[in-house]
């Protein structure tokens, strides 16, 4: 769930990039549309890869591994691939097979209330259709 907002709020500021003449969206070589592949991939229903990444937590920084993709959420949906899709695909003509999928799989998107009554339904505004189809 909070890597699906993630993408909503990174496409956000793409946007708001964009619109002031700064392309965030191409940023290392299209890292960010990558990422929203990947994410869009897996909320799918598909496999991706993943590695295994060890960090340090706490005062003691105490090592703790994530060995998994995490299941939690999967598949959830909310207002987040319109505006990826029509930035990607429509504005520079790329293929997006997945976003445009999690996009066309929720077309039109409503507004942010209407997935969920939890917070996860209100992190988007929505109306992305609306907002970016062009």
């Amino acid at each position: 769930g909070h890597t699906m907002m993630g993408m909503g709020q990174m496409g956000a500021i793409c946007e708001m990039a964009w619109n002031q003449g700064t392309d965030l969206y191409s940023y290392d070589g299209r890292r960010f549309m990558k990422a929203a592949q990947y994410v869009a991939k897996y909320n799918l229903g598909n496999d991706v890869p993943f590695t295994t990444y060890t960090w340090g937590t706490g005062q003691s920084c105490a090592q703790s591994s994530q060995t998994v993709i995490s299941a939690a959420s999967r598949g959830q949906v909310r207002p987040v691939w319109a505006m990826l899709h029509y930035h990607y695909n429509r504005r520079l003509g790329l293929d997006d097979k997945y976003i445009s999928q999690m996009c066309f799989s929720i077309d039109p998107e409503g507004g942010g209330g209407d997935y969920g009554t939890t917070s996860g339904g209100f992190d988007q505004l929505g109306f992305g259709t609306l907002m970016f189809a062009k």
